[in-house]
């Protein structure tokens, strides 16, 4: 058992990279959605630019209540959940970063004029421009307050029967 002020910093990590791990993966599904719909539809702009945003927060939704679950459900620690969960943000990251160069391997010759349209289309739609960062905030306010309910929930990962410190109420 690991000391009361360790568990906070340990409870403040797992926080950090629960947020990381969602929004890498979040992000990366989003931008391949995006991809994929670029390079292969017909999908009108403003349409496809919220199907990308239903899938960011369909990603954020399906991940937090699986984490959730993996709380509940899996015998671990809260070391090797917090292990866990930065080593799968880096694979995030990693396919991030490899994403663009695979992509450009099945790119259409059509790809780039659509993209063209897609962000003048985007780009002149005013009213759009609230929609991505209102829909962070929110998904933010949301991470925010998902990590906070199952709090302890994580600090009872190493407790035994009351050994465990419980933080608010």
């Amino acid at each position: 058992m690991i000391n009361k002020l360790d568990n906070r910093f340990l409870l403040i990590g797992i926080g950090v990279f629960f947020y990381l791990f969602i929004t890498t993966y979040a992000f990366l599904f989003q931008d391949w959605t995006r991809l994929l719909a670029i390079n292969f539809t017909e999908i009108p702009p403003v349409a496809l630019f919220f199907f990308i945003q239903i899938v960011y927060l369909s990603t954020i939704i399906l991940f937090s209540f699986l984490f959730q679950s993996k709380l509940k459900n899996e015998k671990t620690n809260s070391k090797k959940l917090f292990i866990q969960l930065a080593i799968w943000m880096v694979v995030g990251q990693c396919l991030q970063f490899v994403t663009y160069f695979i992509f450009d391997l099945i790119e259409t010759s059509q790809y780039l004029d659509r993209l063209v349209a897609y962000s003048e289309a985007i780009r002149n739609e005013y009213a759009l421009g609230w929609v991505s960062p209102g829909l962070s905030l929110i998904v933010d306010f949301f991470l925010i307050y998902f990590f906070y309910k199952n709090r302890n929930s994580i600090l009872n990962l190493d407790a035994k029967t009351d050994d465990f410190e419980k933080i608010g109420t």
